[in-house]
């Protein structure tokens, strides 16, 4: 049999004259949108499927993290404690928008190796699977938003005047910050060498991101060499726009034990400290005609920044033994 078969090879009709080799232009064996279109949707079924608990979770906590602070600040007016309580619901609100990247990072660590394994063995190039963990995150993103801003607007009644669009303003601008920190926290997992590290650094990065979005210090009392860092701060420009939205157009008063007495020719004159958002604008360091240029350029180009950092790393930093 083993001579019939070497005859058979060495005979010179034994290859076809018309044949040629197959030949190859890369190096995987599907197209790039199947790569993609696969990698999507086995990133869905990661996070809303096989973790499915986890989703569980994280929109159980920022149900209960909406409720919390909506009814701590059940009693907000508009008197001059209301000015404050206002701007404290708003800051800790975009804060806790945060909160939703921190939980992701372990489960994209976790899903790290696997990736790694994947892409060396030439299963799929590794911006399909890039692309398809950010996309997999707007879903999220976006459940989050609305379990959490309906409960933190409505309970303490935020925007007396119920004005739906300001509504809606504010559930924007909550998911757009919470897909600019989603990347931010996928970024560091997949460039980072480890959870550990990964955890460090988000650790340090977002405690500074919140001193620094303008609430905590006021624009105008930042150091100069620190003032950088303001601008630079995705949280200052989801705190600002959401500010002047909700405080546009409000009236405010003094409550009889709220005004300042001003001595005038002797005479103690008494002054109501705050009556328009004007004042709080100013006050706080907010740009009024940045509204819009806060959650179009910054905050949409925060994301763009982000989500392209994702996608460098995924592509060009391995951290595997060798």
């Amino acid at each position: 049999m083993a001579s019939d078969a070497k005859a058979a090879v060495e005979d010179p009709n034994f290859i076809p004259s018309d044949f040629s080799p197959p030949q190859f232009t890369s190096q995987y064996a599907s197209s790039f949108n199947i790569q993609l279109t696969e990698n999507i949707k086995r990133s869905f079924l990661s996070t809303y499927g096989r973790r499915r608990a986890e989703f569980f979770f994280q929109c159980l906590r920022t149900l209960f993290l909406g409720v919390f602070l909506g009814t701590i600040f059940i009693t907000i007016g508009l008197d001059q404690t209301g000015v404050r309580d206002r701007t404290s619901l708003i800051f800790f609100s975009i804060t806790f928008s945060g909160f939703v990247g921190f939980g992701l990072l372990p489960s994209v660590m976790q899903e790290r190796a696997v990736f790694y394994h994947e892409q060396a063995s030439g299963t799929y190039k590794p911006l399909a699977y890039a692309i398809s963990l950010c996309l997999a995150a707007i879903p999220l993103a976006l459940a989050t938003a609305i379990i959490y801003v309906l409960p933190a607007y409505w309970i303490p009644d935020l925007e007396p005047r119920h004005d739906f669009d300001r509504f809606l303003f504010f559930l924007f601008v909550y998911f757009l910050v919470s897909l600019v920190l989603i990347s931010l926290a996928e970024f560091f997992a997949l460039a980072m060498p480890n959870e550990g590290i990964a955890l460090m650094i988000l650790g340090i990065t977002f405690p500074l991101l919140t001193l620094f979005a303008g609430f905590l210090i006021p624009r105008q009392r930042i150091y100069g060499w620190w003032l950088w860092f303001y601008w630079i701060d995705p949280l200052h420009y989801a705190v600002e726009p959401v500010v002047l939205n909700t405080f546009n157009g409000l009236e405010f008063y003094c409550e009889p034990d709220q005004f300042i007495q001003i001595p005038v020719n002797g005479e103690n004159i008494p002054y109501c400290q705050i009556t328009s958002p004007q004042q709080v604008f100013i006050g706080s360091g907010l740009l009024p005609s940045w509204k819009w240029i806060d959650v179009g350029a910054f905050l949409g180009g925060f994301y763009a920044i982000f989500t392209g950092l994702v996608i460098l790393s995924a592509v060009k930093i391995r951290h595997q033994k060798t």
